[in-house]
């Protein structure tokens, strides 16, 4: 009976390095370590697990650990933690308040955007950072931006005026996608599972009983609204290609449509034509950051298992068994997060900067922490009470109080540090090795 071992990765924006870190101890590829003689894998993280999931910035982890990347090897865990600290100011513009957010200081706040400078414009955000990683896709839809009083507003490639986005992969002009080769879910062996969900509703609303959030195909009319699952079999029909033979789904796809979080980031359309959608939003899927009902992505990982063995059942085959699953946060907040009662009844929704309201962006994000972390301790209870002996979840507790897009240095180390106290916490009350050792009892052989 085939014995297997899942990951799953929260969501959690740039406290992604929280992950990182601790898989940088899991896989050995740790450097400055908190503890000398720390016990790891002896083998890799795509040959210690056959399953990994990840939501938002855990989605990204979970690709870049699986799936090649242009220079033709995957990410170790400290590699991962290396990625986000080198691309921090890019993904995330760091400590901003509302007023920035919603005014030109800041563009599209980090999956899609364009800094301005005296010499020109660069391409920044996620889409830069995963396209000169793993590609873009040649259909991959440009458009531009222009001023409109104290907003910038994007608008389709075929209005002139503004400045041209180009993914960042060159500092010339109309490049040419095809400079960083384009990587595909498909290109790993290991099975990933990313959550995302489809935010428009004049998509076919679906019933219980014809609902299948995993996705075979995405395009602009058969993606039901409400939660998806994003897998290596997913495929991408695409009107923008040219053609009726669907493809597999680009890492950069994947990545974009999981981590579009809600208030923060703009929805991102299935076929990348911003444009498109924007002339007609009732014409095209568009996605949302995975968190919003799986930010603790282990219990999709287990919906899709339980639709596999239900297959394996139809062709006589023996179902799947869990060895061991491993689920990583992003870190609780022990900070409280000025939410005010008051100020939240008087105006409706407390958006205000100075940490009395919903969205407290001088520190944590009341209204994320609620729907992230609520979501996510449910999750992290009832696979205890399920799986008493081989789940393991950690998840550190915070000390400080930040905002999860924070780009400071100081930020970032605060959170690697609580991830090394965790680490340090269960190898010295013996989690850790208990850990390693339920992981290795499910290597094949």
């Amino acid at each position: 009976m085939p014995s297997i071992n899942i990951l799953a990765i929260d969501g959690g924006g740039m406290m992604g390095v929280i992950p990182a870190r601790i898989l940088s101890y899991l896989d050995g590829s740790v450097t400055n370590p908190v503890m000398a003689g720390v016990k790891s894998l002896t083998t890799s993280i795509p040959d210690t697990f056959g399953y990994v999931a990840g939501t938002s910035t855990g989605g990204l982890l979970a690709v870049g650990l699986t799936v090649p990347m242009s220079s033709g090897s995957t990410l170790t865990g400290n590699g991962a933690l290396e990625l986000y600290v080198n691309n921090a100011s890019s993904i995330f513009p760091g400590e901003k308040t509302l007023v920035d957010v919603l005014t030109s200081g800041v563009t599209a706040f980090g999956n899609a955007g364009v800094t301005k400078t005296a010499t020109g414009t660069t391409a920044t955000g996620l889409a830069s950072v995963l396209a000169s990683n793993y590609g873009a896709p040649t259909w991959a839809g440009c458009y531009y931006q222009i001023q409109q009083g104290l907003v910038d507003v994007w608008v389709p490639s075929n209005v002139s005026g503004g400045a041209k986005y180009d993914f960042g992969l060159s500092s010339t002009p109309n490049i040419n996608p095809d400079a960083v080769p384009v990587a595909y879910l498909s290109d790993t062996t290991t099975t990933l599972i990313i959550p995302s969900f489809n935010g428009n509703l004049t998509a076919p609303l679906p019933t219980p009983e014809t609902f299948q959030p995993v996705l075979a195909q995405v395009n602009n009319s058969k993606v039901p609204w409400g939660p998806a699952i994003i897998t290596n079999e997913t495929k991408v029909l695409n009107a923008a290609m040219d053609s009726t033979t669907a493809e597999s789904i680009s890492v950069f796809q994947a990545c974009l449509m999981t981590s579009a979080c809600p208030m923060v980031l703009p929805p991102v359309p299935y076929d990348l034509q911003f444009g498109d959608m924007q002339k007609d939003p009732t014409g095209c899927n568009y996605f949302l950051d995975g968190g919003v009902w799986a930010n603790n992505p282990t219990q999709a990982a287990l919906f899709y298992i339980q639709q596999q063995n239900e297959l394996r059942s139809q062709n006589n085959e023996e179902p799947l068994t869990i060895n061991c699953i491993v689920s990583i946060g992003c870190g609780m907040s022990s900070e409280p997060t000025g939410l005010n009662y008051q100020t939240v009844a008087n105006m409706g929704g407390g958006i205000i900067s100075d940490g009395n309201g919903w969205m407290n962006y001088s520190g944590i994000n009341a209204l994320d922490a609620t729907i992230a972390s609520g979501e996510t301790l449910f999750a992290s209870v009832e696979m205890q009470e399920n799986f008493p002996n081989t789940y393991f979840r950690l998840d550190p507790v915070l000390t400080s109080a930040a905002p999860f897009w924070s780009n400071q240095s100081a930020t970032l180390d605060d959170w690697i540090s609580a991830a090394d106290t965790l680490v340090e916490n269960w190898v010295n009350n013996g989690q850790w090795a208990k850990l390693i050792q339920q992981l290795q009892t499910g290597l094949p052989g």
